[in-house]
């Protein structure tokens, strides 16, 4: 019995690795088994929208079930415990639980760093950031990949996952250099990164070295590891065709023919060969063998009708007719041919807009009326299409023609032809058209040395023409970018240039020289000079808003805000005015005063005045949601330097405590009418020294006299403001009484 006991224990460890063992296994067939009906699916097309299906799921599922198992039983089996984990992040990878999957990784490279699969781990990591567009987080673990593990796979297939997120991020050349530098994967994994190379090269222009790459590409199967290396059965094909491509854009014509024709003796393409004659042909005509292409073009019509090869023939058939035959009738019979045969194709869409760009000239160019007398097959956008047509005058429809044959057809020869009938147009005998005939000859000239000049490169030609509309209009915004177009300084104004210079002129009195009368006079002027402009309105504006804000000056405000007002009234700046206007009293004027010092204690109200304020809000008619305001107190700082506390207090005591106390004493009557709950009353207190502006608002029902706030801000103020030597200093104090009336507001809301 004793001997029996080791063998008895020995024999339970090992039914009890047997066990856990038999669940990994367990596990790893359930994820095989889904994963390989996924590939499956991807690779039939049948339904690779969905990341997982249900079917999938539910084996993903049973796996799912055998690992927790493992974990939760055999916490002991490191080993096996490492590979349950690194399998759930996998699985939980492929089913699109990217976060659980990132969890598992996380646990596996904190709790097994002793055992194998930390790449793999790293790499899926990655592949999760990169399916959640975390492409900074996918590149550091990439690049983790790169430098931590030994396998060559995981290191190659990270490289390519970092090329491929340089493209994402729109950096083809790092992706080109990073794809150039990866080696190993086997020879289906270099024939993805062979068609992946040729594909960017190809697109950078680069042919013949993207002709070498796709000539590499081998046939191979659908790759069963991961889905972002997954390879399409036709890959081969595709590389082959883009190959031929490649020799066609490099100038290789015969050689393109040669590869064309060669892929028309492999029996594998037979259900190709639509494309592979269509490219053919399009080798053909570049190589100027027009009636071989054409024959071919006809033969895919015929072959291979109802279909997108046949579609992309009738529109290269089109374009042989348009361009080289010069048989615009036929041409036009192919691409409406091209329209239905296979609609929802490029070539379809193609033809469509050229079909109607011929259209469109053919009406231009013919006399609408005998249109519409003769054709009964026409659509209502054509009847108004011509209708428009019967309205344009000869220049503008020789301009319509030559912007289609330029800009839809891309004919610059044709378009030329156009601009130089528009140039030969005599003048009108009507002098009223004279500046209408002027504008389209400057337009036709300049276009015709535009397209000398980009895209005939003749710019001898165009550097004449250029020259002809400086000297023959030269207070043109045409003769401006002709002097451009030389690459001269623009030195030539127009009249629209030397109004706006003057408006600005005037605008920078106040902007840069802080001349507020200057800016004033300068718009004022400008108006007179210039009624009728755009910029008229805003010039009214400004003088009125300085003459306001900056100048105190009620009356010469009131005087812009009107001549704005009448003129102007459906701008915004005219609505502006009138909402200004509206707010003045009718009374308004008689409060102010010619002298400080006339009213009561010093200020500038007298009773009859003071009065007259506190009875504003009484009239609701008359009452603005704007507020009024009114020039309480303006003085000047006695001639000397303002230095030091003590003549700042002596400003505060002597010039600014009466006029607060006389705006104080209004308030209480207020208070006492109960005018105060009709609205607010504000003072705003305005300090000017030569330039400098200081503003503060106080809320007269939070600021009263008794804790003296508003002393103690202006105080505070002029206490920071220091004249330097010779400097003039001139101080300019301003209290503005504002009452904002709710009642208006109130018995709107009422109405309503």
């Amino acid at each position: 019995m004793t001997r029996l006991l080791p063998l008895l224990i020995a024999a339970s460890l090992i039914c009890s690795s047997c066990v856990y063992f038999n669940t990994y296994y367990n596990a790893e067939k359930y994820f095989k088994l889904a994963r390989n009906k996924q590939i499956n699916r991807m690779k039939s097309a049948g339904d690779s929208a969905a990341v997982v299906t249900k079917d999938e799921e539910e084996t993903y599922n049973k796996s799912i079930e055998k690992c927790s198992k493992v974990l939760k039983l055999y916490p002991q089996d490191r080993k096996y415990n490492a590979k349950s984990t690194l399998l759930l992040a996998e699985i939980f990878y492929y089913m699109g639980r990217y976060p659980e999957s990132i969890r598992k990784c996380n646990e596996f490279l904190s709790n097994y760093p002793e055992e194998k699969g930390g790449g793999q781990a790293l790499y899926i990591k990655g592949m999760c950031c990169f399916k959640q567009e975390e492409y900074d987080k996918s590149v550091s673990e990439f690049e983790a990949v790169i430098q931590k593990t030994r396998s060559p796979s995981l290191k190659t297939r990270s490289q390519y996952m970092l090329a491929e997120i340089a493209l994402l991020k729109g950096s083809s050349f790092q992706a080109i250099d990073r794809l150039k530098k990866m080696e190993g994967g086997g020879a289906v994994f270099q024939s993805l990164i062979n068609f992946k190379m040729g594909n960017l090269l190809f697109l950078q222009k680069q042919y013949m070295e993207a002709y070498g790459y796709f000539i590499k590409v081998e046939k191979g199967r659908f790759n069963r590891t991961l889905p972002e290396l997954s390879m399409p059965e036709n890959l081969k094909y595709e590389a082959d065709i883009l190959a031929g491509r490649c020799l066609k854009e490099a100038g290789e014509y015969k050689r393109a023919i040669a590869h064309f024709r060669s892929l028309l003796d492999n029996d594998a393409y037979f259900r190709h060969f639509g494309e592979i004659y269509l490219r053919l042909a399009q080798s053909l005509a570049a190589l100027g063998e027009l009636k071989e292409a054409e024959k071919i073009y006809l033969k895919i019509n015929q072959d291979y009708p109802r279909t997108a090869v046949s579609a992309a023939a009738c529109y290269q058939l089109g374009l042989l007719n348009e361009s080289t035959l010069q048989n615009i009738a036929e041409a036009f019979s192919w691409y409406k041919k091209a329209t239905v045969e296979f609609a929802n194709c490029e070539e379809a869409a193609l033809a469509k807009k050229r079909y109607d760009s011929l259209k469109s000239i053919f009406f231009l160019q013919a006399d609408p009326d005998s249109l519409l007398s003769r054709d009964t097959t026409l659509t209502k956008a054509d009847s108004a299409l011509i209708d428009s047509i019967r309205k344009m005058g000869p220049a503008a429809r020789h301009f319509r023609v030559a912007e289609v044959f330029l800009f839809e057809l891309t004919l610059a020869d044709s378009a030329m032809a156009q601009y130089r009938a528009i140039a030969r147009l005599l003048p009108p005998t009507d002098s009223a058209d004279t500046v209408g005939y002027d504008e389209s000859h400057q337009k036709a000239l300049f276009a015709m040395a535009w397209i000398m000049d980009n895209l005939k490169n003749d710019s001898a030609r165009s550097d004449t023409l250029y020259r002809a509309i400086i000297d023959s209009f030269p207070a043109t915004e045409y003769a401006k970018a002709a002097q451009a177009a030389l690459g001269e300084r623009v030195t030539l104004m127009t009249r629209r240039d030397s109004v706006t210079g003057r408006f600005l002129r005037a605008e920078s009195l106040y902007t840069y020289s802080n001349d507020v009368r200057g800016a004033v006079k300068g718009m004022a002027a400008f108006y007179t000079e210039c009624p009728s402009d755009t910029l008229a309105p805003k010039a009214l504006i400004i003088a009125g808003w300085l003459s306001e804000d900056r100048l105190a000056d009620t009356a010469d405000a009131a005087m812009y805000y009107t001549v704005l007002h009448e003129k102007f009234s459906e701008t915004e700046y005219g609505k502006f005015a009138r909402r200004k206007l509206e707010g003045r009293k009718k009374e308004l004027e008689e409060i102010f005063v010619d002298k400080p010092g006339q009213g009561a204690e010093g200020t500038v109200l007298d009773e009859k005045t003071a009065q007259k304020i506190s009875t504003l809000s009484v009239n609701t008619e008359e009452a603005s949601d704007e507020g009024s305001w009114v020039n309480l107190k303006e003085m000047k700082a006695v001639a000397g330097k303002l230095e030091g506390p003590l003549r700042s207090k002596e400003v505060v005591d002597q010039e600014v405590l009466p006029a607060v106390e006389s705006i104080d004493e209004i308030y209480i009557d207020m208070i006492e009418e109960s005018l105060s709950e009709e609205g607010e009353l504000y003072v705003d207190v305005v300090i000017k020294k030569n330039g400098e502006i200081a503003k503060v608002r106080f809320d007269k029902d939070k600021s009263t006299l008794s804790d003296k706030p508003m002393l103690q801000e202006i105080e505070k103020i002029l206490y920071g403001m220091v004249f330097e030597e010779n400097a003039p200093d001139d101080i300019t104090l301003q209290l503005h009484l504002t009452f904002e009336n709710k009642n208006k507001e109130k018995k709107s809301a009422d109405e309503e």
